[in-house]
């Protein structure tokens, strides 16, 4: 049987989420310039942030399609870079609600590429609805720590991500828990053998792509 070469952690797949993080790397240069060190520490951050799914890969000896790390990255540079360091967040007031709802489909993503490497490698079948329940659980729970973050840097670093608002906090619980529960019912529906817009042959793909 073929077996795949032992690349967890490959810049192959990686090497696309690269001109992102080369920008954020201009950012911590022209805020070092300006003296804005609030910034700086953001960009430090998402150049850091920018390597999990090398992390992730080496840790759980996992393969992450090109795609989704290209969009994890795009992520993090329209997120916070592009929406605290670019100044989007105050320019732009739908930006952050896009995002928030944008977060919520990358953590349903992502707890769902995890269930599934642990299910898969022990050998264990759940029901789908099951499946569902927990990555929605698991963007719950992420949409309220991120949450934490954002005011933990508006107090610490005098950033703007929750303009001082309890509606927008609200707001953003309801977008981010809200994009989680898509992807929790299009997991059930693909496990399920429902039709799923796609979800089935992104399974399929990710499977194959770890298949040993």
């Amino acid at each position: 049987m073929y077996k795949q070469p032992n690349d967890f952690g490959s810049i192959r797949r990686h090497v696309w989420t690269l001109p992102f993080t080369a920008m954020i790397f201009a950012g911590i240069f022209l805020s070092t310039i300006r003296g804005d060190m609030g910034h700086v520490a953001i960009c430090i951050f998402l150049v850091i942030a920018s390597l999990l799914p090398l992390v992730i890969e080496r840790i759980w000896r996992v393969r992450l399609p090109t795609f989704i790390q290209v969009a994890y990255v795009a992520f993090l540079f329209l997120s916070m870079f592009s929406g605290e360091v670019l100044g989007m967040y105050s320019r732009f007031y739908p930006w952050d609600d896009m995002m928030h709802f944008i977060s919520g489909l990358f953590v349903g993503f992502g707890a769902m590429l995890w269930l599934i490497s642990i299910y898969d490698r022990e050998k264990v079948v759940v029901a789908p609805w099951v499946m569902g329940l927990s990555v929605f659980c698991i963007g719950a729970t992420i949409a309220v720590l991120w949450e934490v973050v954002e005011f933990s840097s508006d107090q610490l670093f005098g950033t703007f991500t929750q303009r001082q608002d309890l509606f927008d906090t609200m707001t953003d619980l309801i977008y981010g828990t809200g994009s989680a529960l898509i992807i929790a019912l299009l997991l059930s529906r693909a496990l399920g053998g429902k039709y799923s817009f796609g979800m089935d042959r992104i399974i399929s793909y990710y499977r194959r792509l770890n298949r040993d």
